[in-house]
């Protein structure tokens, strides 16, 4: 009897844990154009898809461009699909090849044209699937493991005009230069003095903002190389923002305040690459901001700047722009 309570005890505990646990949806692309009037998709990878059970109840639900369907059946990577399932107000439409084409329960999609508030916690969303995809807008949040917020998320990037260089008699702005073919990268050129590069670009607000909420920055990728002579070093790369005066404070006392922004930054790679690189080719260093950066007012910057040092030898860098992560939370947050 013991050990029969004991069971039913673990059971419980099992179910009330995974009830709890953070569920995420996979995803996979489509392989072929869909139209309007197909029964059926061709699909990169079918993993984790099933068709419908013995009594005819859809197991799997195929969400792209705002149309949700139940698979009915699966034969390789073809898959049998009913459209506009249920009448739920996802409209029967085209779909190109290569569109991200979401896998989940029925359950997991429920039809609401709402938004999810409050706070969450990824590691628990009491059933809720990660990301949350309202399938009557096409809307698609997530919770936002540093802030604990909904949002929907984007990423920016920026061309490398983004950039100048500092003041300096050791090196020359070389402007946009074409690398290869469809490649076009900011060229900055030392002389056979060593010294220091600086570059700082300013970083555009990727949305309109939201009284209150605005959008917040959570990483930056800077994409830079080098040709001719190696890197001597690299300092650490710097995220500020610079605050004007406030369109409320027109004709009031000339301001542009400079601050330190992101917190304390998880840099990768944690020796940052300094090898030269073929032209055209650029590495990756990427800031995770330990304290996400909001920006919420219409009078702030926020600007990106990092140094490079050369030993006694021409150098030549080159940028190949910056990939700008952000969220902008839920307006019901």
């Amino acid at each position: 009897m013991t050990k029969t309570i004991s069971k039913i005890a673990l059971a419980i505990a099992l179910l009330c844990a995974l009830a709890s646990a953070q569920v995420t949806l996979t995803s996979t692309t489509l392989s072929n154009q869909v139209l309007a009037t197909d029964t059926y998709v061709i699909l990169a990878s079918t993993t984790g898809i099933t068709g419908q059970g013995s009594l005819g109840q859809c197991q799997t639900d195929l969400y792209v461009d705002r149309e949700l369907m139940c698979v009915i059946s699966v034969s390789g990577s073809q898959v049998f699909v009913e459209r506009d399932v249920f009448n739920m107000g996802t409209p029967v439409q085209q779909h190109a090849s290569g569109a991200v084409v979401w896998i989940g329960l029925p359950s997991q999609f429920p039809s609401t044209n709402g938004q999810p508030s409050g706070y969450c916690n990824p590691a628990a969303l009491n059933n809720n699937a990660l990301p949350w995809i309202a399938v009557n807008t096409g809307q698609i949040y997530t919770c936002n493991a540093l802030t604990n917020q909904w949002g929907t998320e984007g990423v920016l990037f920026l061309n490398p005009t983004c950039g100048s260089l500092a003041t300096t008699t050791t090196t020359t702005d070389n402007g946009l230069v074409v690398a290869a073919t469809n490649n076009v990268v900011h060229q900055f050129t030392t002389s056979a003095t060593g010294g220091t590069t600086e570059f700082t670009c300013d970083i555009p607000i990727p949305s309109r903002l939201t009284a209150g909420k605005g959008v917040v920055l959570t990483d930056v990728d800077f994409l830079y190389g080098a040709q001719t002579t190696a890197i001597s070093s690299i300092a650490a790369a710097t995220v500020k923002t610079v605050t004007y005066p406030a369109s409320t404070a027109a004709g009031a006392a000339a301001a542009g305040t400079v601050a330190a922004a992101g917190g304390t930054y998880t840099v990768t790679p944690t020796t940052l690459q300094k090898a030269t690189t073929t032209s055209g080719q650029c590495y990756n260093e990427k800031l995770v901001f330990g304290t996400p950066i909001a920006v919420n007012t219409d009078n702030q910057v926020v600007t990106f700047d990092q140094v490079f040092t050369n030993s006694a030898a021409a150098t030549v860098y080159q940028i190949c722009g910056l990939l700008v992560h952000y969220y902008i939370p839920a307006p019901n947050n």
